[in-house]
């Protein structure tokens, strides 16, 4: 792993913040299209709308389902002001994804 930049706003984080979000960033983190790559058991698809691909891009950027919350938390695009931004902004990318991650595994339940 690269050595954070003096300026990085990340250095300001909790060390599991900084996990989310360094997880966030490569789409390491645990959404459908990475643990897809890993066992190819788990379907691509978003549990929240059904879009073809559940990747760190649909989830911060596109999904229908989370517009509002999206509206609340996160800055418009690009993806670089909303994974590379203020301190403020990672704390509330971080609670965009942890309340999103929620949603997501009420309608997983929901479909069992």
């Amino acid at each position: 792993m690269n050595s954070l930049k003096p300026n990085e706003n990340i250095r300001y984080l909790s060390r599991k913040e900084k996990a989310t979000i360094s997880r966030l960033r490569p789409q390491h983190a645990p959404l459908k299209y990475h643990l897809n790559r890993i066992n190819p058991q788990y379907p691509l698809m978003c549990p929240l709308c059904n879009d073809q691909f559940e990747t760190t891009n649909h989830l911060l950027l596109h999904c229908p389902k989370l517009d509002n919350l999206r509206q609340d938390l996160l800055p418009p695009t690009p993806i670089t002001n909303i994974l590379y931004s203020t301190t403020d902004q990672l704390k509330n990318t971080l609670k965009f994804y942890h309340m999103a991650m929620g949603g997501r595994a009420n309608a997983h339940r929901l479909l069992d």
